[in-house]
């Protein structure tokens, strides 16, 4: 992961027995509050702009492409709080109804931003 502003990078190796290639996700999400009983709350989402997920493809079953090749289907989710229509997250705090919309994919299947909205649910 890179931080283009920034200027920094993070990268994380996991070993894995036998991964799923059948999928591949670009996720952004809002923040959780855990105790030390890992008990969590997902947190109101605070306005962070717009996120650009950029020179994006994946390769799954030896097929390489981008998110708008024929040989991929695509599903875009809208992040919406719980009670404001279809919830893909939930939390205590509901005095917010902020959240985040991707929108569509460029040209080339290789980019895409999401971006927070004040009101998500409407």
């Amino acid at each position: 992961m890179k931080n283009r502003t920034r200027k920094t990078s993070f990268t994380k190796h996991l070993p894995m027995a036998a991964p799923d290639l059948t999928s591949a996700e670009w996720i952004a999400e809002a923040p959780s509050d855990c105790d030390r009983y890992d008990r969590c709350n997902v947190l109101p989402l605070a306005n962070f702009g717009s996120v650009t997920f950029s020179r994006i493809a994946t390769t799954g079953s030896s097929h390489p492409g981008t998110i708008t090749d024929p040989a991929w289907s695509v599903s875009q989710l809208q992040l919406v709080p719980s009670g404001q229509g279809r919830s893909f997250f939930s939390r205590s705090d509901t005095s917010s109804a902020a959240g985040a919309n991707a929108a569509d994919v460029d040209a080339e299947g290789r980019s895409f931003q999401v971006a927070w909205t004040p009101n998500a649910g409407t």
